[in-house]
């Protein structure tokens, strides 16, 4: 049972795009009440610091923290990545005081909750942006986006509840990822596309607008099902060859040469 007189953590793995574990989310019970000296003598006490120099925390913190120097300087710069709420980038006491921290190479985040933000976030006082996975879907343009990665902020998202959630994420750019969507089952429509059948329909598309011969010898490099197919019915009686065909180019010429031959390809490859 937990003391709830105590403060209690919670920690949670943060993942880069390939799903490896990158980070851990540190998280109070009940952060209204945690205090800095609190959070401090928990690190300590639970043997986190180990931990910590291989994998760095992300957790929130109060602005009031950052006047605490002994609660500051009890972590290595590498351990920790403190999240100050979004109404400190509007508070120039706070920034400032960030400023100076980041100088001395702590890392500080800001939680980012409107889109207008953004770009008035300084880079002398954050390094990384926590941002909820539904509002940078939502809010944030593809330019702001870009303006992010371009300006050199950390993106983290959070919370990301669904495996497409995390692919759109990931092809955002998005740097660490929360993991909740490692517990849901993949949603059926989920299902992996026949790439066989995909490259069938761009093949029979370019021999619809007559393309180059080295175009059509790509798609059956690339797919050595359609090769196979291919090569056993110019062979085969319904095409008639003279003498048995072991290379792509004579192939292609006996399918493209009578609409007959390209019905018959078309039904055949597409065993």
């Amino acid at each position: 049972m937990i003391d709830t007189d105590r403060p209690y953590f919670f920690l949670r793995p943060l993942l880069a795009a390939d799903c490896g574990w990158v980070a851990l989310d540190w998280h109070a019970g009940d952060p209204l009440t945690t205090k800095s000296i609190d959070l401090k003598r928990y690190f300590i006490e639970s043997g986190a610091a180990p931990l910590a120099s291989m994998l760095p925390l992300v957790t929130p913190i109060d602005p009031e923290y950052l006047e605490d120097n002994t609660f500051l300087d009890g972590f290595d710069n590498r351990q920790v990545v403190f999240v100050l709420p979004a109404s400190c980038a509007e508070d120039e006491a706070v920034l400032d005081r960030c400023k100076e921290i980041h100088t001395k190479g702590k890392h500080i985040g800001l939680r980012l909750d409107r889109a207008n933000l953004l770009h008035h976030v300084p880079l002398a006082a954050f390094d990384t942006l926590c941002l909820d996975a539904a509002f940078a879907r939502q809010e944030l343009s593809a330019a702001d986006l870009t303006y992010a990665k371009d300006a050199g902020f950390r993106k983290i998202a959070t919370p990301v509840n669904s495996h497409e959630m995390f692919g759109w994420l990931s092809g955002q750019g998005f740097d660490w990822y929360d993991s909740q969507f490692l517990t849901k089952r993949k949603h059926p429509s989920g299902v992996e596309p026949d790439m066989t059948r995909l490259k069938l329909l761009k093949l029979f598309n370019l021999v619809q607008q007559d393309a180059d011969t080295r175009e059509i010898e790509g798609i059956f490099r690339e797919e050595p099902k359609l090769s196979y197919n291919l090569l056993r019915l110019v062979n085969s009686a319904a095409v008639g060859a003279r003498s048995t065909i072991s290379n792509f180019g004579p192939s292609h010429r006996a399918t493209r040469s009578s609409p007959v031959a390209t019905l018959a390809a078309t039904a055949h490859l597409c065993q």
